[in-house]
């Protein structure tokens, strides 16, 4: 530019020649088509990251310092003194924490049952057998959905900073029973030992999986869940999960990319080096939106029936 000013006040005239290339640069990106839930996301994301910036700004560097305590790492930030040069860390905390969580499981599972659902004293036989049953069979569902060992794992979280999150969802299952054939009679009658079939059954259970506080975000205002605007869970997933959701239609189909390493993002803090092949980083968002963002009312299903009886 200086030099074109100077040819210009010598006398000279100066012409600027336009690019093609420009041109076929803002042609691909008017051209480039706006996804439908463009404004959405970008209402939920800016959100997600003010949260996620709070977050980090005021809890995770003590997180960081208490985390290390209880597994017994040392780092040098963590020293008391400037002349201090022991690198042992004494389990203490670590054995407070794992006694407190002890308790609270003996306190939950140490009578052997979790809950108990009875009958009314003026209920029929009848009745009070269908309640058995039906509490029989949400021991045996909670017991193959693995909730002991989750739950166990929230409390930890909670013993370690302070709160003991876990995220209920819905996950279809196909269950496998070895049946008899129906046709026993008749084998028998043949001297013909029965056969055994394999039934699969698909039933749709609630889940719960124990969230990391690191992975979980809430408007910093709020004081419970149910007084929040919102909440957020981000975490890393694998991309053979995302593309079966993809073809299940979970999730959209969209090009999902590769995550590149984030030690923030991982629930670990405290690896070096980040695994950053086949996963994906994902935000599972639970919470209000502006209605105007949201699709039409023809094109949505309305969960709740507000409907005057």
């Amino acid at each position: 530019m200086a030099e074109i000013k100077k040819y210009t006040e010598a006398g000279g005239t100066a012409k600027v020649i336009d690019d093609p290339r420009d041109k076929q640069v803002d042609a691909l990106a008017s051209e480039k088509p706006k996804d439908d839930m463009h404004d959405l996301t970008s209402w939920i994301m800016n959100r997600v990251k003010l949260w996620r910036d709070h977050r980090r700004t005021n809890y995770e560097l003590l997180w960081d310092h208490y985390e290390r305590l209880w597994r017994g790492l040392w780092a040098p930030e963590d020293k008391n003194r400037k002349s201090e040069r022991s690198t042992m860390v004494t389990p203490a905390l670590g054995e407070a924490v794992e006694n407190v969580v002890a308790e609270v499981e003996e306190a939950l599972w140490g009578r052997g049952d979790l809950f108990d659902i009875r009958g009314e004293m003026d209920d029929n036989p009848d009745m009070k057998k269908i309640t058995d049953k039906n509490k029989a069979r949400l021991k045996e569902d909670l017991d193959q959905l693995d909730f002991r060992s989750a739950m166990g794992e929230a409390l930890v979280n909670g013993a370690v900073y302070g709160s003991g999150i876990g995220e209920i969802t819905m996950t279809t299952f196909k269950i496998r029973d070895i049946v008899v054939n129906t046709n026993v009679a008749m084998q028998e009658m043949k001297g013909v030992p029965p056969e055994l079939q394999v039934k699969v059954t698909e039933l749709k259970l609630a889940t719960m999986q124990s969230v990391n506080p690191r992975n979980f975000l809430i408007e910093p205002t709020a004081r419970t869940v149910d007084k929040s605007l919102g909440v957020a869970v981000e975490e890393y997933v694998g991309s053979h999960i995302v593309r079966a959701g993809q073809k299940s239609g979970d999730y959209r189909d969209v090009d999902v990319g590769t995550a590149s390493g984030d030690t923030e993002l991982g629930a670990d803090r405290q690896l070096e080096n980040e695994y950053v092949y086949d996963k994906v980083a994902i935000v599972r968002y639970y919470g209000l939106v502006p209605k105007h963002l949201l699709y039409p009312e023809k094109q949505t299903v309305n969960l709740l029936d507000c409907r005057k009886r």
